[in-house]
């Protein structure tokens, strides 16, 4: 009978701290999956509203990290700021080849 007490204490202390692993379980991968997941889905909504938008190369995104993530933003920044650079380059050129067109054109009809 002594033994069955014993055996049965246990059990209970098995079934006690089984309970208490799975709930430290469960409570390590959500605090993990809002470490992790929660901002590579902001990351990729940001970048997703960047391209859904009329083409305003303004628009930046938010850098609260200096990991992956706020590492993978930068870079879509600067990649941004390039991009800006080409099309305001370009912008301004055609702007010079319309002027100079347009006085080409004023000189031939003199």
């Amino acid at each position: 009978k002594v033994i069955t007490e014993s055996e049965s204490a246990l059990i209970k202390q098995v079934i006690i701290m089984s309970t208490i692993d799975v709930l430290v379980l469960v409570l390590l991968i959500m605090i993990i999956s809002r470490m992790v997941i929660k901002p590579i889905e902001e990351l990729n909504e940001r970048v997703k509203d960047l391209s859904a938008g009329e083409g305003d190369l303004t628009k930046r995104l938010e850098i609260h990290s200096n990991d992956e993530l706020g590492q993978m933003a930068k870079n879509i920044n600067n990649f941004l700021d390039k991009l800006q650079n080409i099309i305001l380059n370009i912008k301004n050129t055609t702007n010079s080849a319309i002027t100079i067109v347009g006085k080409i054109k004023d000189d031939s009809t003199k």
